[in-house]
């Protein structure tokens, strides 16, 4: 399962870290290339491995995580 969410920023915000609890994990994320951050990633996912993805827009930082497993 993958779940996306988009949370309203103003557009002069910076965003410098991102912590996701995921069940009784706590996964620390870090700032890569884009390119870079998208293929760790879809490489984690494939490998069966939960994952964050964040991508700051112009008003809003985009979050994915993958490889949710149910409860």
């Amino acid at each position: 399962m993958e779940c996306a969410f988009d949370f309203p920023i103003t557009a002069n915000s910076i965003v410098s870290k991102l912590v996701a609890c995921i069940g009784d994990r706590v996964v620390e994320c870090s700032i890569r290339d884009k390119e870079e951050a998208k293929q760790r990633y879809e490489d984690a996912i494939a490998g069966g491995h939960a994952a964050v993805l964040g991508d700051k827009k112009k008003d809003a930082v985009s979050i994915k995580i993958g490889n949710l497993l149910p409860g």
